[in-house]
């Protein structure tokens, strides 16, 4: 199997999966809630994670993929490192900036038919990207915009950040909901990640430098043998060893290229993940400047919806009425 075929199977399954995660959130908010505000969850999830998933591929990111959890959410997920901070920022960013794709769609329909229905959907649509915007927790997205801004200025800033995340998800398990577990999970293992990629990094220099050391003491023996099989005065018998130790360090240092070829790559990944590309003083003065109109819009919207129905803050149970 080619390596593109391979990829397009892996494509094809991906969208099979997302598309049976897409159908189970349907069942299971709809029998949670109803099914026109399931409908309406799914879309204003979709289209916030399409964000991601779009612009981790602009980012040259091609590992990725995308799936419902119910009744927890949506995630999308990259398989390999981004390749920076300013690259983490935008696909953060580009959630609920694309999110409000959905919002603007649900407005037009409220609008056109004055339904309250879409008006409930609008303030849905606005708490599903402000939890992920104000929540200060580093793998929702704005806690990765403050994350890879304090990264940027300073790595101990973020990882205090990064550990101040972990404590709050645990909280938010404990006392809110037990969705704050998984974001935990999701939280330690990105702590994990940085702090043994750098760990990675050590080890790989560390055995880099033993190759070199080989390889010269290679090169040494090699010349030698070289210069003895060369000479006069030796037995054909000694020759004879000499040659094959001569063969047998060619060998050696083929051997020795892949491994070093190996390890290059191994240490290319490894650096990505603990040594990202800093955010220059633009990007992060653009990324937090897009981070706080982006929250203003969906507050606005929020605002204005108040017109229109009545509800209470981070409960959307109260809007079951308007979809019945």
């Amino acid at each position: 199997m080619t390596e593109k075929s391979s990829e397009t199977r892996n494509s094809g399954l991906s969208y099979f999966w997302l598309a049976v995660s897409v159908l189970a959130s349907i069942l299971v908010w709809g029998w949670l809630f109803n099914y026109k505000m399931a409908i309406v969850l799914v879309v204003s999830l979709l289209v916030h994670e399409s964000g991601h998933y779009y612009w981790m591929g602009r980012e040259g990111i091609k590992k990725r993929k995308m799936m419902m959890i119910p009744p927890f959410g949506a995630i999308a997920m990259s398989g390999e490192p981004f390749p920076g901070y300013a690259a983490e920022n935008r696909i953060a960013l580009a959630g609920p900036g694309i999110g409000l794709a959905a919002l603007f769609g649900f407005y037009f329909l409220l609008s056109v038919t004055g339904q309250s229905m879409w008006a409930a959907a609008v303030v849905i649509t606005a708490y599903i990207n402000l939890l992920n915007l104000i929540i200060p927790i580093s793998v929702l997205d704005g806690g990765r915009v403050i994350k890879s801004t304090l990264f940027s200025l300073n790595y101990y800033f973020g990882m205090v950040f990064a550990v101040f995340g972990l404590a709050a998800s645990v909280a938010l398990g404990i006392y809110v909901s037990p969705i704050g577990f998984l974001i935990a999970y999701g939280v330690w293992r990105e702590i994990k990640n940085v702090s043994g990629a750098r760990k990675d990094v050590e080890i790989i220099n560390a055995e880099l430098q033993m190759l070199k050391d080989s390889r010269e003491i290679t090169a040494e023996r090699l010349k030698m043998a070289k210069m003895l099989i060369d000479g006069e005065g030796i037995s054909e018998e000694m020759r004879g060893l000499l040659r094959d130790d001569k063969d047998e360090m060619s060998r050696l240092k083929e051997k020795l290229d892949a491994k070093e070829s190996e390890l290059a790559s191994q240490k290319e990944i490894a650096e990505k993940a603990a040594y990202p590309t800093l955010m220059t003083g633009g990007e992060i003065l653009i990324g937090l400047g897009s981070f706080v109109l982006i929250i203003g819009v969906y507050f606005y919207f929020l605002n204005l919806m108040s017109q229109y129905v009545v509800f209470s803050p981070l409960n959307i149970s109260d809007l079951i009425k308007y979809f019945n």
